[in-house]
């Protein structure tokens, strides 16, 4: 998905729509990472002051220069604290999808490094998938449990 997202934000940019170039690649780094990481190209997009100046009060845009492309193979990585804070206060904010899909791509990333790290870190997958599931059943009514198909079979 980030991709598409970050194809759309050159094509906008390339024609001068910079405030919709700027959302667009905003959304390519908030979309979800089990489809791919965002690319150098992101990063480098959302670090262009022409773009910035219509982000500058996101949460994670004023956080962007503590953030570093790429994960694993490090001790500390200062890139999952960023991660966090702006999930919560997208959330605060009231900008729901934004900050659940942060904190999905902050487990995502944080799942596959080592289990020292995560330790250091203090993730633990299954302390997080029931701080996700409450998430969102108060912010979109839903827990996104997976239900046994008896509990879910519809019935007339």
């Amino acid at each position: 998905m980030g991709d598409y997202w970050f194809a759309l934000a050159s094509q906008l940019r390339r024609l001068e729509r910079n405030e919709l170039a700027a959302h667009a690649a905003l959304r390519a780094f908030h979309s979800n990472w089990a489809f791919g990481i965002p690319s150098d190209g992101v990063m480098r997009m959302l670090s262009q002051v022409q773009l910035q100046t219509y982000l500058e009060d996101d949460p994670f845009i004023r956080r962007l220069d503590g953030f570093k492309p790429g994960f694993g193979g490090e001790k500390h990585n200062d890139n999952y604290p960023i991660m966090l804070a702006a999930s919560r206060e997208y959330l605060q904010a009231g900008q729901v999808l934004p900050g659940l899909m942060l904190y999905q791509n902050y487990a995502y990333s944080m799942y596959f490094e080592t289990q020292a790290f995560q330790e250091r870190y203090g993730f633990e997958l299954t302390r997080w998938q029931s701080e996700f599931s409450a998430l969102c059943l108060t912010h979109l009514g839903d827990d996104r449990r997976v239900r046994l198909s008896h509990e879910t079979a519809w019935k007339p």
